[in-house]
């Protein structure tokens, strides 16, 4: 097993910072580094980077982490932190030391991020993306009923936001805003074969939690890998965790966020040890 985190809570832009992205990633790695062989794997390898280690630079060389694995291992890559659609119709995982002025030349487009998961040995392979699929959502959170009081959103507010020209003021791409669940286009010639779980939807913003001291998406996750196992068979299928995950994040929110699946490649099935 691969486990490979990046989470980004503190920003050279002091206006970007979140709580909680960085635990997420720790807690995510700490309970994947678990499942060693007597949960099936022969090996669990984690690596994780957070705050002022998450730059493109090293995004990029995370990937001679990955290619260390071989065809029948498992792949999990995760992602917390700020997520945004840039006016050049890209989406950006915004990087610590990000100009949201400055998007394509600062931050991380989502084809660096995802070719990590690009030519790498294994089948089995399953992103997880805790950041906002909704850059058009720049100004205040979109009202919340009574369960979702006290929740952070994970995007960026009231910002100027950049794309591929850093000197327009045209507001952000809606570019397949309408066209799928979600923001990111699903280009076929540089699929991964991944499954993708992301946050929330399209139009949805995601949201970090105080009490939990988690992203809604990650704590559910890890709620997900000691009580999904609906058919007791002491594993945690992709449908398992989906369903687990889903239910709880829209609960949690009060139905202002609602996790979205992809399944690139159908025919392969991704099932983790119940802890």
């Amino acid at each position: 097993l691969y486990f490979l985190g990046f989470g980004v809570s503190k920003h050279r832009d002091r206006r970007l910072n979140l709580n909680y992205a960085h635990r997420d990633a720790l807690q995510l790695e700490k309970r994947f580094a678990k499942m060693r062989p007597r949960f099936g794997f022969r090996k669990a390898h984690t690596q994780v980077y957070t705050d002022a280690e998450v730059t493109v630079a090293n995004i990029k060389r995370a990937k001679r982490f990955l290619q260390k694995a071989r065809v029948r291992d498992i792949v999990v890559l995760f992602i917390a932190g700020h997520g945004v659609f840039g006016r050049d119709g890209r989406y950006y995982f915004i990087t610590h030391d990000a100009d949201v002025r400055k998007l394509s030349s600062t931050a991380a487009n989502f084809d660096l991020v995802e070719n990590l998961l690009v030519g790498i040995p294994p089948r089995r392979k399953l992103f997880l993306m805790d950041t906002c699929q909704s850059g058009e959502e720049r100004g205040a959170a979109p009202a919340l009923g009574n369960k979702a009081r006290g929740l952070r959103v994970r995007n960026v507010r009231g910002l100027e936001l950049a794309g591929g020209s850093e000197r327009g003021a045209a507001k952000p791409s809606t570019r397949g805003l309408y066209q799928r669940d979600r923001f990111i286009e699903n280009d076929v010639r540089r699929r991964s074969g991944a499954v993708v779980l992301s946050s929330s939807r399209g139009d949805q913003l995601s949201f970090e939690n105080d009490d939990a001291q988690h992203g809604l998406f990650t704590k559910a996750v890890l709620d997900a890998l000691n009580n999904a196992d609906r058919d007791r068979d002491s594993q945690v299928s992709t449908d398992e965790l989906v369903t687990h995950v889903r239910d709880a994040v829209s609960r949690a929110s009060g139905g202002a966020q609602t996790p979205i699946i992809d399944r690139d490649n159908p025919q392969i099935r991704i099932a983790l040890p119940k802890l």
